[in-house]
């Protein structure tokens, strides 16, 4: 009859009046949800993002260190090299010396002005070439160190630490056999001294190069290695973080949108699991609600149809608004 049927227009009105303020109340409520939201999507994308350059940006400053220190320690190695030639210059400088030694007033003289004042330019010269090595060896940045042996790098220390000792040592010792007369030294016996090497400096000079040849053969192939770990590292971040990315976003995304097409085709009261406490887990559970609520109101509309009665319209009407979500 035309009176049951306006009857329960009017309580369907009612009823989807009162589901839309629910949905208006909900959606007043979505900007505190988000204001409240422990730990939404943008705080996932920045910390994830965060680590992953922190992480990138360690392992690239601590390669550049290293390969800093590489550098450097090859012009070390050239600088010992240097020092290493000199020494064997005056060697032979002073062979030939003791082969013609002077044996009269006026040889001596000549020796004199050429051969001591050569001598004494390159003990100037290994001495400071002894300083700057040693300098730059103690100057040399710790934290390369972490990639090699400990043992080589206290080989180094032991063999550096003898070099400047016996420095000493040498320059007293030649002291001594030159006399401090320097209008009248006694350069035969200095020449002897040089090439009895009693304090040991030359013999250590060497032992010091070849020790720190192997420390920068060994920080070549720490630095390399390194490298390569470098590139794994950053690689596997970039991985994870796209593994991290597909898992929390986009598949996610992809759920819900094959979600909203099924409940295009028909599928109303069709419900997405998911438990995430960010943007897209309040996207689900509106969604729910929205497909949930759809399909209440085509129930409401379907018993209408159906029913016999009025009484039989309103008592279905009535349950079906307290069942809706």
């Amino acid at each position: 009859p035309s009176h049951t049927i306006n009857s329960s227009c009017k309580l369907l009105r009612k009823l989807i009046t009162n589901q839309s303020e629910k949905l208006l109340s909900i959606n007043g409520d979505l900007y505190e949800q988000e204001k409240n939201m422990k730990f939404g999507l943008n705080q996932k994308m920045f910390t994830v993002g965060a680590i992953v350059l922190l992480v990138s940006f360690l392992t690239l400053w601590f390669s550049n260190r290293a390969i800093t220190q590489l550098s450097g320690d090859i012009e070390l190695s050239k600088q010992m090299s240097k020092l290493e030639q000199l020494v064997e210059s005056m060697k032979e400088q002073s062979i030939q010396y003791g082969e013609n030694a002077p044996r009269d007033y006026e040889s001596y003289n000549r020796d004199l002005k050429v051969y001591f004042s050569q001598l004494q330019e390159n003990l100037k010269n290994i001495e400071v070439l002894i300083n700057q090595t040693s300098h730059s060896y103690y100057n040399r940045n710790t934290s390369s160190n972490l990639l090699i042996d400990g043992m080589l790098i206290e080989n180094n220390n032991n063999a550096f630490k003898q070099m400047q000792q016996r420095q000493q040592l040498f320059s007293t010792g030649f002291i001594e056999q030159i006399g401090n007369d320097p209008e009248a030294p006694r350069l035969e016996w200095g020449n002897n001294y040089i090439l009895s090497d009693e304090s040991g400096l030359f013999e250590q000079i060497s032992t010091a190069h070849m020790v720190f040849e192997d420390l920068v053969t060994a920080q070549k192939q720490a630095t390399v290695n390194f490298n390569w770990l470098a590139i794994a590292v950053i690689a596997l971040m970039l991985l994870l973080m796209f593994l991290w990315f597909n898992q929390t976003i986009v598949k996610r995304v992809i759920k819900v949108a094959g979600a909203c097409r099924e409940v295009a085709l028909g599928n109303y009261g069709l419900k997405v699991k998911d438990n995430s406490q960010d943007e897209i887990g309040q996207l689900v559970e509106d969604f729910n609600q929205l497909s949930g609520r759809s399909k209440g109101i085509l129930v409401i509309l379907n018993q209408l149809q159906l029913a016999p009665t009025k009484q039989h319209a309103l008592d279905a009407v009535s349950y079906t608004h307290l069942t809706l979500p």
